[in-house]
């Protein structure tokens, strides 16, 4: 699911990420035809994610250190749609959320990409990418084998909870239905202790004669 806002200035988070400079999490385009889609693969298989921004060039600050400036790019529905595009292409399809920043004055595209839960992701042509030392880099073999392994791992996990949940639940309804027929079992048996209590003590305290009588009346 891809969602979409617009914000009229800039955001408290553009504002961060325009500070800084390029980095694991961040990466400025200038335009739009410079997004590939393995750059979208590259921040799902990233652990934390990351945010691309489009309309934003890197420029060396005062301080002597990069930092990113706002530099303008369309931000219509036309450029919305090409992001998407690019994300649903993706292997499997990647959920982004794009933001349309500083959109009375000079707008700029803002894509933020989860850490995807389904990894690892590639573009529809096979290459497979992670975001390392600020850049893109190509998803080697053994790292490739390593996330498939963690993911796989997790899922067998979330699933091993889910079962041994259904199965605490079951005994919990049997330990239940256990309970309630000890229960009733053991009303039983006071009962019947009771009636044959009561059948004692009317033995003891009837007489002899009585006694003798009841004896005749069985012969």
């Amino acid at each position: 699911m891809t969602r979409e806002r617009e914000i009229a200035s800039v955001s408290p988070r553009a504002q961060a990420l325009l500070a800084g400079q390029e980095n694991e999490d961040v990466d400025f385009k200038r335009q739009l035809n410079g997004l590939a889609s393995a750059d979208l693969v590259a921040f799902a298989n990233s652990p934390n994610g990351g945010t691309i921004m489009i309309g934003v060039d890197e420029i060396v600050g005062n301080n002597g250190l990069q930092r990113g400036t706002i530099a303008g790019c369309p931000a219509g529905d036309n450029e919305k749609l090409i992001i998407i595009n690019k994300a649903e292409n993706c292997v499997p399809p990647i959920e982004v959320e794009i933001y349309v920043e500083n959109a009375e004055s000079l707008p700029f595209l803002r894509i933020e990409i989860p850490s995807g839960p389904d990894k690892p992701y590639c573009t529809r042509k096979g290459i497979y990418a992670i975001r390392g030392d600020g850049r893109t880099k190509a998803l080697l073999p053994g790292r490739l084998l390593s996330l498939f392994m963690e993911t796989e791992a997790e899922q067998f996990f979330a699933r091993f909870r889910e079962a041994t949940g259904e199965l605490e639940g079951s005994l919990t309804v049997l330990k239940s239905q256990v309970i309630d027929e000890f229960a009733d079992l053991l009303a039983r048996v006071e009962k019947m202790e009771a009636e044959i209590a009561a059948s004692l003590t009317r033995i003891a305290g009837s007489t002899p004669d009585e006694q003798s009588a009841a004896g005749a009346e069985d012969e």
